[in-house]
């Protein structure tokens, strides 16, 4: 958590790689982004090929 409080604490943008699963996220570690962030759709949209409605949280 330091590191991304300090990366965002700049008041510069920052270059975030977003990813959806482990092959994502292994190019962003290899590209080399000082971070990354990952958002409900994509994922929702890569495992299911639905959108995230907040049904596939809800149990």
């Amino acid at each position: 958590m330091a590191r991304l409080r300090a990366l965002l604490g700049h008041g510069k943008p920052a270059p975030l790689g977003g990813m959806y699963d482990g092959t994502s996220a292994r190019l962003v570690e290899r590209l080399g982004f000082p971070a990354a962030f990952i958002e409900g759709y994509a994922v929702s949209a890569s495992l299911y090929s639905e959108s995230d409605i907040g049904l596939l949280n809800q149990t």
